[in-house]
């Protein structure tokens, strides 16, 4: 039953995109499912303990915050206040913060070996089903793909290089940055928490990080450098050399395979390369202007409401306000594509200032978990989603049973 549970946690955030209803992916339905078993199991104690996660109360502080916001912009003048989006947005902050501490009981509770097994076996499932995709719409093999997207409200169209021939892995996911994104950090999950390298896990770990390297993607290359340099840095630390000697015959192939058995080494080389040398250059400002464009519209909200933001859920209702006055109009109808700078507008400096609270916590246990999942803000908008929940409950957890518990246990034994 424990590994059925992790298989509904772990793999169905992974359809965080395919909608079952309007504003409700199967994501949303998995989790649910998944928490109310592990409630009901809690209950009739078949886990040792309940564990409440210690920041739990900086949650329910953002969560009161939340709730004071809409008082004050529902009652200000001048304001317009979508209570039917704030409603909404709140039940899913509301339903992933609940989930959030029953995933993390349980996650204690299986144990990190356990919750690492299923992680890993995710990802190759995930990797797998990516290549498979790449080949069909790579070849002329008429092989079925599509009902792999089922529920999705795009086209395959995001799976193409900006509307050119060459083909990117997208996975299960709506495009290959989305992909990324979730084996990026499952991949930290596994190989920043002190793994063994060994022969078993090293053919997993190729498929894992070819798939990555098949999305053409700069933010999945810039995160898998990270993780990489981070795990390299870790084991020098440690002075282990058997581990970093594994590792490179996995990353090694990997390389190989990209730039000699598929088409696209030349196409990574040209497209990817020479783009980070104009940015480099500053001929190219496309990314630069991405990254200031998610804070200059939220910043023009302050405007607004220098306070409480634009409100959970209300911060896209500015957008036709403020749009005129941007200077990079880059953003999809004020679609934020950054995680801090959608917290700092719709929630304000306060708002922003105790949900930075967490990721200091998280990076006090685990620096380089910490800043990884730091450096994926700026790659997403979106933090109610199951996948933004699932790794922030994974990488609060403690990293080994001899670290300090960072929960509160509520009955039973200790276990962590």
């Amino acid at each position: 039953m424990n590994q059925l549970l992790l298989w509904l946690i772990i793999y169905g955030a992974a359809l965080s995109k395919n909608f079952l209803y309007p504003g409700i992916a199967y994501a949303d339905m998995l989790v649910f499912l998944a928490s109310l078993f592990i409630s009901v199991r809690l209950l009739i104690r078949q886990y040792s303990s309940i564990h409440i996660p210690r920041n739990a109360v900086n949650l329910l502080l953002l969560w009161y915050w939340i709730i004071l916001g809409c008082l004050f912009l529902a009652n200000a003048s001048g304001l317009s206040m979508n209570v039917t989006e704030f409603m909404k947005s709140l039940a899913k902050f509301t339903f992933y913060s609940i989930t959030y501490i029953i995933s993390y009981t349980f996650f204690v509770n299986a144990g990190i070996a356990r919750v690492q097994k299923v992680m890993l076996n995710v990802l190759v499932l995930n990797g797998l089903i990516a290549i498979y995709i790449y080949i069909a719409m790579s070849t002329s093999l008429g092989l079925p793909y599509k009902f792999f997207w089922l529920g999705q409200n795009v086209t395959e169209a995001t799976a193409y290089y900006h509307g050119t021939g060459f083909v990117r892995a997208r996975g299960i996911f709506t495009e290959p940055a989305v992909f990324g994104f979730f084996q990026a950090l499952g991949l930290a999950f596994i190989l920043l928490k002190d793994p063994e390298i060994h022969k078993r896990i090293i053919w997993k770990l190729l498929i894992i990080i070819f798939s990555m390297l098949l999305t053409i993607s700069l933010v999945t290359y810039f995160l898998l450098g990270v993780i990489i340099s981070l795990y390299v840095l870790n084991n020098l630390i440690r002075k282990q050399p058997v581990k970093l000697l594994r590792f490179s015959f996995i990353l090694v192939p990997a390389m190989l395979l990209i730039f000699w058995v598929t088409p696209l080494g030349g196409f990574i080389q040209d497209g990817i390369g020479n783009r980070l040398s104009r940015v480099a250059q500053g001929q190219d400002t496309s990314a630069v202007e991405r990254l200031i464009g998610s804070w200059e519209f939220p910043l023009s909200v302050a405007g607004f409401s220098p306070v409480f933001g634009g409100g959970l859920g209300n911060l896209e209702t500015f957008y036709p306000e403020v749009s005129s006055t941007l200077q990079y109009k880059v953003l999809d109808n004020g679609n934020v594509t950054n995680i801090l700078a959608y917290i700092f507008g719709a929630l304000g400096p306060m708002g922003l200032a105790l949900f930075l609270l967490l990721l200091i916590k998280l990076m006090a246990k685990n620096l380089s978990l910490g800043l990884v999942f730091l450096l994926a803000m700026f790659t997403t908008g979106n933090f109610l989603d199951a996948p933004f929940w699932l790794f922030f409950s994974l990488y609060n957890f403690p990293i080994k049973p001899t670290d300090p518990p960072d929960f509160v246990v509520f009955w039973g034994r200790r276990v962590g």
